[in-house]
């Protein structure tokens, strides 16, 4: 359904192109490449086996910096439309660690669970931008659109520490199998362009982005098989927080 719908507006985009674009000069460059780059950080929500979302209450998230660079293509569709697309390479860091979960081997004590997760991938985003001041130099923008992702890599270290003081550390292991190839987010953002020298521009933002489909191949356990504790999870919400610096050409 989701996609679906992603698939319909980027259609209907594309059919007005023609439209939008008879409102700019014949002569201006319509085109426009250049490149961008941006830090971010991750906040994550997933459901378990009881179908209870974990939150802050029962699991800190400790969100780390992650990066994105790449390039992007611009096209004018009017004064105050465009669209925007590229390839980028995105990083994705984060710690969590849950309070205490269940008894351990029906023992009576208690376990935590901590772990740092990183993902890497390839984005190739299509977004919609709107100008709202057209006529001033520096323009105020905001921008809604998708992006599908192809993860190139996911790694996962663990630690699980027992009440009685014991505590197992896991490898550094890839979690490759457990995620999904590709996956579609949708962003939005706010922003300001400002012009420079031979009519180029220099771009800063903020985007949020969210997971459209879900990340998780299937419900998986958190631990890697070298624990004897287990934890099923399945609906994986990742929401990003970006600041983007971007320099376009004529």
């Amino acid at each position: 359904m989701k996609i679906s719908l992603a698939i319909n507006i980027i259609t209907t985009t594309l059919a007005c192109s023609y439209c939008f674009s008879q409102d700019l000069p014949k002569k201006v460059n319509k085109f426009h490449i250049g490149f961008t780059s941006s830090i971010n950080t991750a906040f994550i929500q997933y459901e378990e086996a009881n179908s209870a979302y974990v939150s802050s209450s029962s699991t800190q998230f400790t969100p780390k910096v992650g990066f994105k660079i790449g390039g992007i293509l611009k096209y004018d569709l009017s004064k105050r439309f465009s669209l925007a697309s590229g390839l980028s390479y995105g990083t994705r860091k984060i710690k969590f660690q849950s309070t205490p979960l269940s008894s351990d081997n029906g023992s009576g004590s208690q376990v935590t669970f901590s772990a740092d997760e990183f993902n890497s991938w390839l984005e190739m985003p299509l977004n919609l931008n709107f100008v709202m001041n057209p006529k001033s130099t520096t323009k105020l923008f905001i921008d809604a659109g998708f992006s599908a992702r192809r993860l190139l890599s996911a790694r996962r270290s663990e630690v699980l520490t027992r009440s009685s003081g014991n505590t197992t550390s896991g490898p550094d292991v890839s979690i490759y199998s457990t995620l999904n190839d590709w996956s579609l987010f949708g962003s939005s953002s706010i922003g300001i362009q400002i012009p420079t020298k031979n009519n180029q521009s220099f771009i800063l933002s903020i985007t949020i982005d969210q997971n459209f489909t879900n990340i998780i191949r299937d419900p998986v356990p958190l631990s890697n098989g070298a624990f004897d504790y287990a934890n099923v999870v399945n609906n994986y919400k990742v929401y990003t927080l970006g600041l983007n610096a971007s320099y376009l050409f004529n």
